[in-house]
Formats: structure tokens, C-alpha cells, sequence
């Protein structure tokens, strides 16, 4: 079975999270064109502290002063 790797990265949570964006939507496509995916295995980790929202939840559901006065990032992810 061939398995996708990709090197450990660290970065903002933003570009991480598009980063992770763009697999799925290449996954997606992939599976869409063949009929399967090629599992992918990836790990990272964020900048500065952050906080990720899924895709239910609301901004409203944090503290976004808190959050600004900490320098503690937000992002929502699309999945």
C-alpha cells in the first residue's frame, strides 16, 4: 500500500489548517476520479498558542478579548 508522508512543519494555525484544507480537497477529488485515497500521515504544530474552531462551533463561543490580549491565534477549519 503506498502512503503519503509529509515532513513534520511547524506554522501558524492558519496556513496549517489550509494546508490541511487543500489535502482533503485533493483527497477528495482523488477518491471523486479513482475511487480511493492514498492515506496521508502528517504532523505539526502551531507557532503561538491557538485556538481552532470545527466547523459547528461559533466565535461567539470564545473569549476573542482573551484571546487578542494573549496573542493566542483563531482559526476555524473546514471540516
Amino acid at each position: 500500500m503506498k502512503i503519503r508522508i509529509i515532513p513534520f512543519q511547524r506554522g501558524d494555525a492558519s496556513w496549517q489548517l489550509a494546508v490541511e484544507e487543500a489535502l482533503f480537497l485533493s483527497a477528495k477529488k482523488e477518491f471523486l476520479t479513482k475511487g480511493n485515497i492514498t492515506p496521508i500521515v502528517r504532523t505539526y504544530s502551531f507557532t503561538r498558542p491557538s485556538v481552532i474552531l470545527g466547523y459547528g462551533q461559533q466565535v461567539s463561543d470564545i473569549d476573542k478579548e482573551y484571546c487578542k490580549d494573549h496573542k493566542i491565534d483563531v482559526t476555524m477549519r473546514c471540516t
